[in-house]
């Protein structure tokens, strides 16, 4: 598994998918493609990292695009139920919609094994801080903390409620 040419080709291989795969929130600066030298760094680098760094198997990372689907549909089905809950009409609710956004290690496509996916939750305008830890004036039970530990397969939910974004660990 940790032999030359076959782990640099491999690596380079994920390398190409991994940019492939990534897209850019904002447009590039330059429009360059790596050379040659840089494809063989990220090679190598990516080769080094499989030899000290246990990266995620291909059905651990499975395990999480599973796994961040049903964030999705947590935070989408909690966001229909709070606009419900403000009074907007039943199509208004149901067409309101978050969007999770991925970030970190996992995003790198660099995440190990038992490491935690970050996600960024932006959702509509009408939802508020104090929706989203599910304080008063909301009803209790009602916001996305309250969602997400009502799942029967979130294991631990940590709010951060009083930092300068709202946090879920």
């Amino acid at each position: 598994r940790h032999g030359g040419s076959r782990t640099l080709a491999s690596a380079a291989a994920r390398a190409r998918a991994l940019a492939d795969r990534l897209k850019p929130a904002y447009p590039p600066i330059d429009e360059k493609h790596a050379t040659a030298a840089e494809v063989a760094e990220s090679a190598a680098l990516l080769a080094h990292m499989d030899r000290h760094w246990a990266l995620d198997t291909d059905a651990r990372r499975a395990q999480r695009e599973v796994a961040l689907g049903m964030i999705r549909r947590v935070v989408n089905e909690w966001v229909t139920r709070t606009h419900t809950g403000l009074g907007l009409s039943e199509h208004s609710a149901e067409t309101a919609r978050a969007q999770l956004f991925i970030s970190g290690s996992y995003r790198l496509g660099v995440s190990r094994e038992g490491a935690d996916i970050d996600c960024i939750v932006a959702c509509p305008r009408r939802v508020t801080r104090d929706h989203f830890f599910g304080a008063p004036p909301c009803a209790p039970g009602a916001g996305l903390v309250d969602a997400l530990n009502a799942h029967p397969k979130v294991e631990r939910v940590v709010p951060i409620a009083g930092a300068k974004v709202p946090i879920v660990q």
